[in-house]
C-alpha cells in the first residue's frame, strides 16, 4: 500500500503536484476539462508525459479518451446509478475498474472484480484542499492520481456554491467579504478527513 497527497498549485490553478508521503514531488498534472476535446495530463517531475485523458463526450454523462504516446489506448465512461445521476459511477477499461463513492465530497474507491484498487478522500488544512490517495499497488499510482482530478470537478463545484452562498450571505448580515490567505500547505501536515461519515474500504 502506498500514499498520495495531491494539491493545487497555488500560481496556477490548472496544475496539481503529486507527492509522496516524505513530501517529495513524484508528478504533476496540467490541464483542465468540461469542454470537447479537453486534456488533461500526467507527467514525471522531470517532465517526461507518461498519460493522458482526453474529453470526448460532455456532462452530464462525460466520456474520456485515456491516451498514451498520443495513441488511445482506454476510455473511462459516466454511467447513471439506480436513482439518476445523483448516485452515478464511473467505469475505465480496459482496466475493468468500477469507481463508486460520493464525487460531491470527493471520497470515492476504485475496485476490479470486487479487488480493491484505491481510495480517494479529500480534506483541508489551513483552507487549502488536499487529496490524500491509497493505492494497493505501485504500478497504479499515475492512472490513478490522472483520474482523481477528473472527480475533483464534482466536489469543486460544490465547494464554489457553497462558498458563493456563504459570501451572500455574509454580504447580507455584514455588509462586507473577509479574503484570508492561507501559509503554503505542509505534507505533514495534512489534513483532516470530511465530517460527512462514510464507509470505508480498506
Amino acid at each position: 500500500m502506498i500514499q498520495l497527497f495531491m494539491k493545487e498549485n497555488a500560481t496556477n490553478r490548472q496544475r496539481l503536484t503529486v507527492r509522496d508521503d516524505r513530501g517529495q514531488i513524484i508528478y504533476f498534472i496540467e490541464g483542465r476539462w468540461g469542454r470537447k476535446n479537453d486534456l488533461i495530463s500526467l507527467y514525471k517531475i522531470n517532465g517526461q508525459h507518461l498519460m493522458s485523458l482526453k474529453q470526448q463526450k460532455l456532462a452530464p454523462l462525460a466520456t474520456f479518451d485515456l491516451m498514451e504516446n498520443g495513441e488511445k489506448v482506454g476510455f473511462m465512461r459516466k454511467h447513471p446509478g439506480l436513482f439518476g445521476l445523483r448516485d452515478s459511477y464511473f467505469t475505465i477499461h480496459p482496466h475493468q475498474w468500477v469507481v463508486t463513492g460520493d464525487f460531491e465530497d470527493l471520497y470515492f474507491t476504485v475496485h476490479r472484480d470486487n479487488h480493491f484498487i484505491m481510495e480517494c478522500e479529500k480534506g483541508f488544512k489551513d483552507g487549502n484542499a488536499i487529496y490524500v490517495l491509497k493505492i494497493k499497488q505501485e504500478e497504479d499510482a499515475p492512472l490513478s492520481a490522472l483520474i482523481s482530478t477528473v472527480f475533483d470537478h464534482y466536489s469543486r463545484k460544490k465547494d464554489e456554491e457553497m462558498t458563493q452562498e456563504k459570501t451572500t450571505t455574509e454580504d447580507y448580515n455584514l455588509g462586507l467579504l473577509n479574503n484570508f490567505q492561507s501559509e503554503p500547505l505542509q505534507v505533514s501536515y495534512f489534513a483532516h478527513p470530511p465530517s460527512k461519515d462514510k464507509t470505508k474500504t480498506r
